[in-house]
């Protein structure tokens, strides 16, 4: 920057460094620690500020999930779990049984591992949350009576981490 002749009024004070030359006459100069500052009569230095940018790293690491507790009612067909994690996440829960053989008048097609029902929730960061499953009831009468369901519970955090943990409940 460069004031001509005349009174001038230079203004460098921007953060970034700069070279001012006032020139002639009274000149005033406003300007950074950082700038060079030549012919200026009245001079104004403002302390220069120094940012600092912090990277952060984005978080990869997956919600630490578990299944505080279980009950599961055949009769009803009703599975009831206590999950809590660590950070804030999707919770989705499946029940997965085994079923051997069709007995009579049981409507289920299909034998061996079958999904029973599935659930989703949201669990807030350090929280829990309680939730109750329902088997369909095509697949009630299969179950064998005090049989053991899977229970997978499969949590996603907001940037998408995934975690999974896996327990059995006995169906009552």
């Amino acid at each position: 920057m460069f004031g001509r002749q005349g009174n001038d009024t230079i203004e460098a004070g921007d953060g970034a460094p700069d070279r001012a030359d006032g020139g002639n006459d009274a000149d005033t100069c406003h300007g950074d620690q950082i700038d060079e500052l030549f012919g200026c009569e009245a001079l104004t230095l403002a302390p220069t500020t120094t940012t600092t940018t912090t990277t952060t790293s984005p978080d990869r690491t997956a919600p630490e999930c578990k299944v505080i507790s279980a009950s599961g009612n055949r009769a009803k067909g009703l599975i009831t779990f206590r999950a809590s994690c660590d950070e804030a996440a999707a919770l989705g829960a499946e029940a997965i049984g085994r079923l051997r053989r069709l007995s009579s008048g049981a409507l289920a097609s299909r034998v061996g591992d079958v999904t029973l029902g599935s659930k989703s929730a949201r669990v807030a960061a350090n929280g829990s949350v309680r939730v109750t499953l329902r088997v369909s009831r095509r697949y009630r009468r299969a179950l064998p009576r005090r049989g053991r369901v899977r229970l997978v519970l499969r949590a996603m955090d907001a940037l998408g981490n995934q975690s999974a943990v896996s327990r059995f409940v006995r169906m009552r």
